[in-house]
């Protein structure tokens, strides 16, 4: 895995990042290294020499003419698939970015027939298809399907296109996300959080909550929290079973062998 020392972090002002910042990047790589996609896609960013610097910006860049990542350790966007929605990490956003920096087709502008192509673009395509038009390009159009498919296997939030996004937001961790959807005719909600390590050493939890019908926040039938450590290995699972009915409440708690 690699390390975060190995993208050779600063701030983008060039001064040296602070150990905060420092401990944000090797969460948010340690995170992503759960997923192999991620963490091949981390390795070919550091092959390829990609450095990344920290700014309070509140958006994320690849800049080709330096090589380097712009990114925002708390900066992340809330996005949308139909019904199920929800903010994701800053440390998604972050692998956006190192999905470009590994990107090596020359850009194409989708446009529409009844655009122009910018002056500023060399290339455009033409298209009819609303839904890649709403891709901006095909160097957004990969990014996005990257991290798509690599967000749905940690249990975050999607977008299918890079225009659905609602708003952008901050975040306390580089670990924060959230999601809201709807599965098997029930409504869930989940919670990720990073957090300063705990006296069991957990630094990481994920709440997710089931509801009896489909209005949120109403009657929960279901909470279950697993808590991890630093290496994201879960240290113990929480589950709280409710049957409103007989006025009956489970709860039953598993501690992980450590």
């Amino acid at each position: 895995m690699v390390t975060a020392a190995a993208f050779k972090p600063t701030n983008k002002d060039g001064t040296p990042i602070t150990k905060h910042q420092e401990q944000d990047l090797e969460l948010a790589i340690r995170y992503l290294s759960r997923n192999t996609d991620a963490a091949k896609l981390l390795e070919q960013a550091v092959k390829n020499g990609v450095t990344i610097q920290f700014s309070n910006t509140q958006n994320g860049f690849y800049r080709p003419d330096s090589n380097s990542i712009e990114w925002n350790s708390k900066f992340t966007i809330e996005v949308q698939n139909g019904s199920d929605r929800g903010y994701m990490s800053p440390a998604v956003v972050l692998l956006h970015e190192v999905a470009h920096s590994v990107d090596k087709q020359a850009r194409i502008k989708y446009i529409f027939s009844t655009e122009t192509c910018p002056s500023n673009e060399k290339t455009c395509q033409v298209t009819n298809d609303p839904n890649l038009r709403a891709m901006y390009t095909n160097r957004e159009k990969f990014a996005v399907e990257t991290e798509r498919k690599i967000a749905q296997q940690l249990g975050e939030p999607i977008r299918l296109r890079y225009s659905d996004v609602l708003k952008d937001t901050t975040t306390t961790s580089t670990l924060d996300s959230s999601r809201q959807y709807y599965q098997n005719g029930q409504y869930h909600e989940s919670e990720f959080k990073g957090h300063a390590k705990d006296s069991n050493g957990s630094i990481y939890t994920q709440k997710i909550t089931n509801y009896d019908n489909d209005l949120p926040k109403k009657t929960p039938l279901k909470k279950e929290t697993v808590e991890y450590d630093d290496g994201f290995k879960p240290i113990s699972k929480n589950i709280v079973i409710y049957d409103h009915k007989q006025g009956i409440i489970t709860t039953t708690v598993t501690d992980y062998p450590t």
